[in-house]
């Protein structure tokens, strides 16, 4: 699954409103796709970690929440 599109459009709309001149909207909007790449680093992170638990013979409840937890 790749959810990196979302970068590209926030990208997209931070040069759009620059280019109007809406400075504050663009400054909202670098900090929307800084927070986006985060969002996605995170989110993959707890992906691997949960394949790596299921590897390593662990379990994931369906609920999402480890069996440590």
């Amino acid at each position: 699954m790749n959810d990196d599109w979302i970068l590209d459009v926030l990208a997209d709309l931070r040069v759009f409103v620059e280019k109007k001149g809406m400075h504050a909207t663009a400054d909202i909007l670098t900090d929307a796709c800084l927070l986006a790449a985060a969002d996605l680093k995170v989110g993959r992170a707890r992906w691997q970690q949960e394949l790596m638990d299921l590897n390593d013979g662990g379990a994931v409840k369906i609920s999402g929440i480890h069996p440590a937890c």
